[in-house]
């Protein structure tokens, strides 16, 4: 299976071979549907953190849709080799950093304030609430920013997690994709 980048600056180029890892990727149609939803201004120039980045794909999607940097979390080490691959093929390798650890531990590590926040943990782990609180609680969104979060249309996500709330959901097949805001103060 490849997974091919569907816009932006590496539009249709395709990532490296995925023969071996145990990743469910995001199909290009919720790719483009994200993208579409949050428009050119939701990855220009910003800072975006990719949370179980399996492939890595949502994160260069962003990144060559005009995002200025992206901080990637995946624990496998095969995976975060895949991805460090690709960024060094399309020429961002400047603008990022991967993280080879668990989400929940990095959740509470990392210092930065992320303009957009891409969370797709694999389908039925049960991974959406603690990475959500623990994003929350560790202000690790900024103000004005959005929270993406991919899913299995049969797992449930809380519409609130503290201050982050749900303001869209689209379903597509067994793909549920919600986008969360930071309640103002």
């Amino acid at each position: 299976m490849s997974v091919r980048i569907t816009g932006g600056s590496v539009k249709s180029r395709k990532l490296s071979s995925l023969k071996g890892l145990k990743v469910r990727p995001t199909s290009e149609r919720v790719r483009g549907a994200i993208f579409s939803m949050i428009g050119e201004s939701g990855t220009q120039g910003k800072y975006i953190l990719d949370l179980y980045s399996g492939t890595g794909a949502l994160g260069i999607e962003a990144l060559s849709r005009g995002a200025r940097y992206v901080d990637f979390v995946e624990k496998e080490g095969r995976q975060c080799q895949m991805i460090r691959s690709a960024i060094n093929n399309f020429g961002f390798a400047n603008q990022v950093h991967i993280y080879q650890a668990k989400v929940e531990k990095m959740l509470t590590l990392l210092k930065e304030q992320y303009e957009l926040i891409l969370l797709d943990p694999p389908y039925g782990s049960g991974e959406i609430n603690l990475a959500m609180n623990l994003i929350d609680q560790n202000g690790l969104l900024k103000s004005n920013g959005l929270i993406i979060v991919e899913h299995s249309s049969r797992d449930q996500s809380d519409a609130n997690y503290g201050r982050l709330k749900m303001f869209k959901n689209r379903n597509y097949g067994d793909t549920d994709v919600c986008i969360f805001k930071q309640e103002k103060l």
